[in-house]
């Protein structure tokens, strides 16, 4: 028998330095075909499904086109996948800690699986055998008590993959999640009083021939994040316009939220092919016992942004 390797890779989180409701981070993945002989059908290898197994993180979305998840022989590809905090643990350091672990509850007992599959892919049970042999070594045993649920050393994401041809192989990676130290020049995104709903084309279509501009519809919605008696004071605006684009709308101005929500439909005007990463519309909220419409004048509060991408092709 002889064993060779077939998909390497890393994965790293970061936390996003723009407004989300939830605490939330992106997973960036890499993964190289490595696979330097063997059958044909390993030339192009297929990402059928990503799963994250993490004590407090679900994954939520993966941000990418369908090429991302195809890796050809020596290629290399990158997933971006975004995750949400579901529960606030607080991980203890075993070797300074040993005294606490020796009881019989541990916080290593609980785990969430996650999971994003490609189209037409129903997906596999990774809590299962045979996939959870695969896994074991990520996890400490016999901590403390005899007998203590395993404990997860830190998250990690399970690659299911398959390959091309009649005769298919099907393999599983595991990546442990490394924790990205944050960048000195990226601003942490600051609490608002509010949850933002954004809606907006992700792809489009546009024959520039026939018509030097394409508008993409852009819908923001702004509601209270408690539902108490008082009220909440939001101010919108934009930054640093882009060339080549232009903001359609309302994008500029002051409003106060007590019982129904703020909704601006907007739009804006590109006039060339590519891919768009906008982050200019800014906002920021107060929350408030009675209407004060002059309070952001003289205010020192900082602006959170919204995050847009979107790519727009030639038919």
């Amino acid at each position: 028998m002889k064993i060779q390797d077939c998909l390497a890779g890393t994965a790293s989180s970061n936390n996003i330095t723009m407004h989300s409701n939830k605490p939330t981070s992106n997973i960036s993945i890499r993964l190289k075909n490595v696979c330097k002989e063997g059958p044909g059908s390993l030339q192009n290898i297929s990402i059928t499904q990503v799963t994250l197994v993490s004590c407090n993180r679900e994954l939520i979305s993966v941000e990418g086109s369908a090429s991302c998840g195809s890796v050809p022989r020596d290629q290399t590809v990158t997933l971006a996948l975004k995750s949400v905090i579901i529960d606030e643990v607080n991980v203890c350091d075993i070797a300074d800690h040993v005294r606490e672990l020796e009881k019989k509850d541990l916080p290593g007992g609980d785990l969430r699986f996650s999971s994003l599959t490609s189209a037409n892919n129903k997906g596999h049970a990774i809590q299962s055998p045979p996939f959870l042999d695969f896994i074991k070594s990520s996890f400490r045993f016999n901590i403390g008590r005899k007998f203590n649920p395993p404990f997860l050393k830190g998250d990690i994401i399970v690659i299911m993959w398959r390959s091309e041809g009649p005769q298919p192989v099907l393999g599983q990676t595991v990546l442990p999640v490394q924790l990205s130290p944050p960048s000195p020049d990226a601003p942490l995104p600051s609490h608002q009083p509010v949850l933002v709903k954004l809606d907006y084309t992700k792809q489009l279509f546009h024959d520039f021939s026939r018509s030097p501009f394409v508008a993409v519809s852009v819908r923001v919605e702004f509601r209270r994040a408690e539902s108490d008696p008082s009220g909440t004071l939001v101010q919108f605006c934009l930054k640093d316009l882009q060339q080549g684009m232009k903001w359609t709308g309302v994008t500029d101005g002051v409003s106060w939220i007590q019982e129904d929500s703020l909704v601006l439909n907007l739009g804006v005007n590109v006039s060339r092919s590519g891919v768009f990463h906008l982050d200019n519309f800014q906002f920021r909220a107060k929350k408030m016992a009675s209407y004060d419409p002059g309070y952001f004048e003289n205010c020192a509060e900082e602006f959170s942004s919204l995050d847009l991408c979107f790519t727009v092709l030639q038919p």
